[in-house]
């Protein structure tokens, strides 16, 4: 097959997979396609596997997480090729990766083997290698975690047949009949150009599209109403830095909470995004006392991620403030690789430099999560950002509470705010409970079928 055709075709693959995440409404199906050229030019990808699957993963990476690519750039210092370089960097090492498990494959897979399952094994490998995305990729970070926007369950999250899927089945087992059915078409479709029996196999994949696309829409949507307790819940997705005047930096969060009272009088707990309040002297009772019911005319529950010392260690920091007084600091169990800590091997670095020349690297902590009792019907887990994203499964002993999610979404582009509420809503599905997820960009109760409701701002 000519070169340019098979990079022609690895270059659609790539947009297959990518557009869904960046429109998943209207895009969504074509997760399932993203497969098949890869499928139909096998033959010319056993030639050079490492270079082309190395092109379509670099190719999707940058698309994909552009938005978190985005992000890391703002977060950085320096010139703009700086910013840029360091994100595309770690772009290029996961391709690299795709890579060479594909080169591996190929020394693997028999070259006697029929045509059919060879393509058959290169689609087992593309799961291989999306199950190494999903628990592994980061494995150079000092810690074995994978990148988890990066599931092609994702797109579909907002379809309810393919909720009821993640909810029955394993999702890694979901993720294998996406793949498989891409991979089926694909070799359907190869063996049509091969034999020459176009009809029955254009029928074929007709029907398998039919199916599926059918299948996709018979279930609707389940009216469960959500509990009346989350009209007591507002968002407050601002974010609020005063430097060196933590007193007008909590008079303006006062005046904020007086509106909010103003507008919801039912209001009892406040919801504020993480790292949202950039303040680490809320263990003081004159900065909290503004907060109290004499300063906003009612007694609430706020709720804000922030920052604090303790034991010379900086934390990201959950605190709860009820009536003006502190209640709870908890301090996050998870710490993300570049944005929050550096590895071992980078101290000392100019990589160390340009992400924490002007705050300290997050300590990880190891205290233990509480229940948060605001009243007698609103009890909530916290969870700070990652640590909904980085566990695989639940990071406390309250099980039969939900959880109370706030994440920082402030420096992403808005896709891929809306790509963490639908993991969100596989975590609620999978660990069978609701969530309350609070971010700058997405405020939202998502029940255990993966229902979204939106909280009141």
């Amino acid at each position: 097959m000519d070169k340019k055709y098979t990079i022609f075709l690895i270059v659609i693959s790539s947009f297959l997979y990518a557009f869904p995440f960046i429109e998943p409404l209207y895009l969504w199906f074509l997760i399932f396609l993203f497969p098949i050229p890869l499928i139909v030019i096998s033959e010319t990808l056993e030639k050079k596997p490492f270079f082309y699957l190395f092109l379509w993963c670099f190719i999707s990476g940058l698309i994909e997480v552009a938005g978190i690519n985005t992000g890391l750039a703002n977060l950085t210092k320096g010139h703009l090729w700086i910013r840029i370089i360091i994100p595309t960097l770690l772009v290029t090492f996961q391709a690299a990766m795709c890579g060479i498990i594909f080169f591996l494959s190929t020394q693997l897979i028999k070259s006697r083997m029929r045509n059919q399952i060879k393509q058959a094994l290169y689609g087992l490998t593309l799961f291989i290698f999306f199950c190494y995305i999903e628990y592994g990729a980061l494995w150079f970070t000092g810690t074995i975690e994978g990148y988890s926007l990066g599931n092609p369950i994702l797109p579909l999250m907002h379809i309810p047949f393919f909720r009821m899927l993640v909810m029955h089945l394993d999702p890694t087992i979901v993720l294998a009949l996406i793949i498989g059915l891409g991979t089926t078409i694909g070799i359907s479709l190869s063996y049509a150009m091969t034999k020459k029996v176009y009809y029955s196999n254009f029928f074929l994949i007709t029907l398998i599209i039919i199916i599926v696309g059918t299948a996709s829409m018979m279930i609707p949507p389940r009216n469960n109403p959500p509990p009346l307790w989350i009209n007591q819940i507002v968002a407050l997705p601002y974010f609020f830095y005063v430097p060196y005047n933590m007193t007008f930096l909590m008079t303006t969060v006062r005046e904020e909470l007086r509106k909010i009272i103003y507008k919801y009088p039912q209001v009892s707990l406040i919801v504020m995004p993480e790292s949202s309040l950039y303040c680490s002297f809320l263990h003081m009772p004159e900065l909290t006392n503004l907060l109290s019911e004499k300063n906003i005319s009612k007694a609430i529950n706020l709720v804000a991620g922030s920052f604090s010392f303790n034991n010379n260690q900086y934390h990201n920091t959950l605190y709860w403030i009820k009536n003006g007084v502190l209640q709870l600091c908890y301090y996050k169990r998870h710490t993300m690789f570049l944005t929050e800590r550096i590895p071992f091997w980078l101290h000392k670095t100019y990589i160390e430099e340009i992400f924490f020349s002007q705050s300290p690297t997050i300590a990880q902590s190891t205290n233990k999560k509480q229940l948060l009792a605001f009243n007698d019907e609103i009890k909530l887990v916290p969870y700070i950002c990652s640590e909904l994203f980085f566990n695989h499964y639940p990071d406390d002993d309250l099980q039969e509470y939900p959880i109370l999610a706030i994440a920082n979404d402030r420096h992403f582009l808005p896709y891929t705010g809306d790509i963490m509420v639908r993991y969100a809503q596989k975590i609620a599905i999978t660990w069978k409970r609701a969530i309350v997820y609070v971010s700058f960009l997405k405020h939202c109760y998502i029940d255990t079928y993966g229902e979204i409701f939106p909280l009141l701002t």
